[in-house]
């Protein structure tokens, strides 16, 4: 269903199929969420220190996470 809307089907056009996608936003989602707790000071600054880490060495040398 959603390969019917020209927006999606923009989004899917970045990546080999609609699961690679979801996981890429997922993933992206998750960094936004420790983030937001981090952020919010609900939880350890040591935490978010390795989830930055993580998303800028290892993510973010993705090129389809890149693309997002």
């Amino acid at each position: 269903m959603t390969m019917e809307s020209p927006i999606v089907s923009q989004y899917y056009s970045l990546v080999d199929s609609p699961l690679q996608y979801n996981i890429v936003i997922q993933n992206l989602d998750n960094i936004e969420l420790i983030f937001n707790l981090y952020r919010n000071k609900m939880i350890d600054i040591k935490l978010w220190i390795r989830w930055k880490a993580t998303s800028e060495s290892i993510m973010m040398t993705i090129p389809k996470f890149k693309m997002y």
